[in-house]
């Protein structure tokens, strides 16, 4: 047990290093914080909601984790915090693997040099679009699927024996962890293939070809789990959900805007900084150059198109930052191309700059980790004081009328705000739960009922909400007529 303590002890410094940094990065969240899932999954109970929703949509796993929290009693708060730690020490040793799978590719071997690549390994696994694999009440399944695809890149990558056969168990297991998580796979296996290794274009092909199949099959296997086995879920394929505008649209909101985490362009920026650094490579002519650009642009591409992908298929869906970790996977694979280049250029300018740019990246992505974090504790705090002010209304009517308000009925605007002023438009994490589908289900967590749900007709929206609009939340969003109370989030 020593002995290999001692082989690993390198690597299992990283490790704590490397735990104890996004420990501190995500600290908010080790105080209660509440999901518009989570809102749900009170609402439900941990039991209905696994077989309802985590096995429908094709995550077994996450069913059987929740079941077990409901067997022994786990109370939410207590699940969401050491769900939050199992998923940061996986992600963690993601990021001790991309080290490992990158480290001896660099021909330096100044202390500096590890120290970025370090660097760099994190900001491959902990990048600005994976903020929600600490964000869901169910993290470490998520993070546990990262950690997989990571490791099944590494088997290929090192060339071990079966080693295909072995990455397409693994994948398979982490896309019903969630099917979003197995996106770095091919990330990481191209990075290497056609940026790292000098492999023959039919090699290169054939790599490519092996590792898209092995991801395209384990995303299908969950969507007939899906289909078949559970009877449909959300997760399809629907060729009249497919629309052009629709396609642009979240292409725009991907590429440039990065989904609302970080300032619009800043990746592009990124990825036009290391094409400037290809060209300055000394050791190879302009074809050269410009063949490996090309190569570098194939893989940014291809987390282009990962991520798009439920968009084109006519899945329904919008794209959330959970499903994009391959785009935000590029900054770091950015850094590390341009590393690479440094590394065999031997100069020390651009050692200075690619140094400058690794450590102010990573600390704004520190950054945009600290801010979305707390943003989100705010919304949820500001979420708990409206609805203390509709449960005040609800109390008043009651000892009005004599009526206990048992139902509740909820609609939101489609084009409503779904921001409080003031919070930067991240999506999930800073969206107000009023605003969205979840209304209902928070509206009852923290008026402390269980409302059950009833309709609200076309009449009856005309009646109560018709024409009005509000910029902050108002109780004129709430209306009681009998035993049920009706919101119309904005």
């Amino acid at each position: 047990m020593m002995k290999k303590l001692k082989e690993h002890k390198k690597e299992i410094a990283i490790f704590l290093i490397v735990f104890v940094v996004a420990l501190i990065m995500c600290s908010a969240f080790l105080r209660p914080h509440y999901t518009h899932d989570t809102y749900r999954i009170i609402y439900d109970g941990y039991e209905y909601y696994s077989y309802d929703k985590f096995l429908k949509e094709s995550r077994p796993f996450t069913a059987i984790l929740t079941l077990l929290a409901d067997k022994i009693n786990l109370s939410i708060e207590g699940y969401m915090i050491i769900s939050l730690i199992l998923a940061l020490v996986f992600l963690s040793m993601s990021v001790v693997l991309i080290y490992k799978i990158f480290r001896k590719e660099y021909e330096s071997n100044s202390k500096w040099t590890d120290i970025l690549i370090i660097i760099i390994s994190y900001l491959t696994v902990y990048n600005y679009l994976a903020i929600e694999y600490i964000y869901f009440l169910e993290c470490c399944i998520l993070a546990f699927g990262v950690l997989l695809s990571i490791l099944a890149a590494k088997i290929v990558i090192d060339d071990e024996k079966y080693k295909y056969i072995k990455a397409f168990i693994i994948i398979v297991i982490a896309a019903f962890c969630y099917q979003g998580s197995i996106a770095i796979f091919p990330m990481i296996v191209f990075t290497y293939e056609l940026l790292f290794q000098k492999n023959s274009v039919k090699k290169n092909f054939a790599h490519l070809v092996k590792t898209t199949v092995i991801y395209g099959i384990a995303m299908l296997l969950t969507i007939l789990f899906a289909e078949i086995i559970m009877g449909g879920s959300r997760i399809r394929m629907d060729a009249a959900q497919i629309s052009s505008t629709n396609i642009i649209y979240w292409l725009k909101e991907l590429i440039v805007n990065s989904l609302g985490v970080i300032l619009p362009y800043i990746n592009i920026a990124i990825i036009i900084l290391t094409c400037l650094f290809i060209m300055t490579f000394k050791k190879t002519d302009i074809k050269e150059k410009i063949l490996y650009t090309l190569k570098y642009l194939l893989v940014i591409l291809a987390s282009i198109v990962i991520c798009i992908a439920p968009i084109v298929v006519g899945s329904g869906l919008e794209l959330t930052s959970r499903m994009c970790i391959a785009y935000g996977s590029t900054i770091g694979i950015s850094l590390f191309v341009a590393l690479l280049i440094t590394n065999k250029n031997q100069k020390n300018y651009q050692v200075v700059i690619i140094s400058i740019m690794t450590i102010i990246i990573f600390i704004l992505n520190f950054a945009v980790y600290v801010v979305l974090t707390y943003q989100h504790l705010e919304v949820n705090k500001i979420d708990k004081e409206n609805c203390e002010k509709i449960k005040e209304l609800i109390e008043e009517y009651e000892q009005e009328t004599g009526m206990n308000i048992t139902k509740i009925a909820g609609i939101h605007r489609a084009n409503g705000s779904k921001y409080y002023k003031g919070f930067i438009h991240a999506g999930d994490i800073t969206e107000n739960a009023l605003s969205s589908w979840a209304a209902r289900e928070t509206i009852a967590y923290y008026v402390g009922r269980h409302l059950k749900y009833a309709p609200i007709t076309s009449e009856q929206y005309q009646e109560f909400f018709a024409g009005k609009e509000w910029q902050e939340f108002s109780l004129e969003q709430a209306v009681i007529e009998g035993d049920v109370l009706y919101f119309c989030g904005n």
